[in-house]
């Protein structure tokens, strides 16, 4: 009787995280509409409230709660990252992998991730993806000849399913190699090129497999010329092409969302110290318990913010470049549609 009220004296009302959560999300809201910005700032605060409701979730369990707050006080970023990630791995991977020994070799990994279970999560990824970017390209069937239509959808799912299941099973592997040889960093740099000239692949193979096609139909079924020439003149409007192209880089950004919590390593021991002192006494105290997730949440949000802030300083450095990059990209793929269609 003793043990279990010790154990619900141990254990954080829920409604005083959340209702916290709550307060600072509307709160930020209003700012927001009272502002009139852009709806791309936005981003920022809603990655903020998903961060604190990670860090509510935490809160939740008392092992979880107490194993964050010893991270913060004296955890260094291979072993947060080692952490938070081993136990997601070995869940994804017992779930939707093959069964494989932790010593095998890195192309055996990689055979034993390419299961038909993780296809069909590729493709439900895939499906989704095109399925929102045809919703949010209105204009999207225009280039098109509309007896090419349910072709062309059957070919991009195909097409990019494959293409997100391999980078699947490619992050997967490096994130098992980068656990297995304690050089995560490395491994997650691989990931990300990798992911990157897949998604350059994917744009070509689309380009490739649609005018093969059209070739063996006797008929054009995209005019590759006016749809590029669109986008160079107005690529705001085939945000939805960006989309399905770029995801492959679905799956690397997770890890990489998940590395970057690592990083709160770096941040001042006395600031790491304070919050962890909040989410101790979390149980005892509700206000600690209303402070601990925002806290957690904004230091979480710190190496997000850094990150996009670099990401703005090179667009804004080299956003020139990086368009002339675009449209030659663009163009090399023309060139390739006029080459197969012969």
């Amino acid at each position: 009787m003793s043990e279990t009220k010790e154990n619900a004296a141990d254990k954080v009302e829920i409604w005083v995280p959340f209702g916290a959560l709550t307060v600072v999300s509307l709160v930020l809201y209003q700012v927001y509409q009272v502002s009139g910005a852009h709806g791309a700032w936005l981003i920022p605060p809603i990655a903020y409230v998903a961060l604190c409701l990670t860090a509510c979730l935490a809160m939740l369990d008392t092992p979880s709660r107490l194993w964050v707050a010893g991270t913060l006080r004296k955890g260094q970023f291979t072993q947060i990252y080692v952490a938070a990630t081993q136990r997601r791995l070995d869940w994804l991977w017992a779930r939707f992998c093959n069964p494989v020994d932790a010593t095998a070799p890195p192309l055996a990994i990689f055979r034993a991730a390419l299961s038909t279970r993780l296809c069909g999560i590729a493709l439900l990824i895939t499906v989704l993806v095109c399925l929102g970017a045809m919703l949010v390209g209105q204009g999207w069937f225009q280039p098109l000849r509309w007896s090419g239509v349910a072709l062309l959808l059957a070919v991009f799912v195909l097409v990019n399913g494959a293409f997100d299941f391999l980078s699947c099973a490619v992050t997967l592997t490096l994130v098992r190699l980068g656990l297995r040889s304690g050089r995560p960093l490395v491994f997650g740099v691989s990931d990300l090129v990798i992911a990157v000239a897949l998604s350059f692949a994917l744009g070509a193979t689309l380009v490739l497999v649609v005018e093969g096609l059209g070739r063996i139909a006797g008929t054009s079924l995209l005019d590759y010329r006016a749809l590029f020439s669109e986008i160079a003149a107005n690529p705001q409007n085939y945000l939805w092409i960006y989309a399905m192209v770029l995801s492959t880089l679905i799956p690397t950004l997770a890890h990489a969302a998940l590395s970057l919590l690592g990083f709160q390593a770096l941040a001042p021991l006395r600031l790491r110290r304070t919050v962890a002192d909040l989410l101790r006494d979390a149980a005892q105290k509700r206000w600690k318990a209303a402070a601990a997730p925002l806290a957690l949440g904004a230091l979480w949000m710190a190496p997000f913010a850094v990150l996009g802030a670099l990401g703005w300083m090179i667009w804004w450095g080299l956003g020139d470049t990086l368009a002339w990059l675009g449209r030659g990209y663009l163009d090399a793929l023309g060139v390739l549609s006029v080459w197969v269609a012969g």
